[in-house]
């Protein structure tokens, strides 16, 4: 029995020591901040930015001006893929035809960036589609100029280092 009420003696003590009135504040304070950082966010107005940045988006591809960027832009793609079949048989007709296709190719690139521009709530997704499609085009077009530098490469593939022709 005198060992019982030796521990719960070091109990009452213990908890004699226990800070509640500072505790209780510290709680207090704990949940006067969440409730302010709970009160900061507003999900209205997140809400309303989403819906809005989505009218935009359908907007933008409900258009007319969009219609007819994805339509050159279909053209054109066809048009490139036409064109490398045709590589394989006639070099410097195709040459030529490979150059306006590039040129209508970047104008249709530009049209969708200009496009673009304005809607900023289309994100980073879209940005990135049309630097792709910038450095398709330039891409195509660096081919087009070695092509004319070097009309044969098609046939005879390039040049290693070190080796006869």
């Amino acid at each position: 029995m005198s060992e019982l009420v030796a521990n719960l003696s070091k109990v009452v003590n213990n908890l004699n020591k226990v800070d509640f009135a500072g505790l209780s504040r510290e709680l207090q304070s704990l949940l006067t901040n969440v409730n302010q950082q709970i009160a900061e966010v507003n999900l209205n107005k997140m809400v309303a930015k989403v819906t809005a940045a989505a009218e935009s988006f359908e907007a933008l591809t409900g258009s007319t001006e969009a219609r007819a960027a994805f339509a050159n832009l279909n053209k054109t793609a066809i048009d490139v893929q036409g064109l490398v079949t045709k590589l394989d048989t006639e070099v410097e007709p195709v040459r030529s035809e490979l150059v306006r296709t590039l040129r209508s190719f970047h104008d249709a690139a530009e049209s969708v960036h200009k496009l673009l521009g304005p809607q900023s709530g289309l994100g980073d997704e879209a940005a990135e589609a049309l630097h792709q499609v910038t450095e398709t085009a330039q891409s195509l077009q660096r081919l087009a100029d070695f092509l004319e530098q070097n009309p044969n490469a098609l046939i005879t593939g390039r040049k290693r280092p070190g080796r006869e022709p």
